[in-house]
């Protein structure tokens, strides 16, 4: 990361943002029945990281402040950096 980037990075008021997602329904409907809408949980399915290289001390997702995350289907290809860490730290094999 640039130094200009992290500066306005560190600018941003994250108090003064309201996260869309305080606003959802809390059901959603399918097909006319009623869907439990989980909002403690970020779910990424089938993604595809491809090519990804140099991620500057950080990890190629960087996520935090949510309670659970799932991943369904995600698919990680010619990745450098810390991601052999990541994969290696849960078990699988690149």
């Amino acid at each position: 990361m640039t130094s200009s980037l992290i500066e306005a990075y560190n600018k941003i008021d994250f108090n003064a943002h309201v996260p869309r997602y305080e606003a959802a329904a809390s059901q959603a409907v399918l097909n006319g029945n009623a869907l439990p809408v989980d909002l403690n949980i970020v779910t990424f399915k089938k993604n595809q990281f491809y090519q990804n290289f140099g991620s500057g001390g950080f990890g190629l997702i960087e996520i935090s402040n949510v309670p659970r995350i799932q991943f369904i289907g995600d698919e990680f290809f010619y990745n450098g950096d810390s991601i052999k860490d990541v994969i290696t730290k849960f078990g699988y094999r690149i």
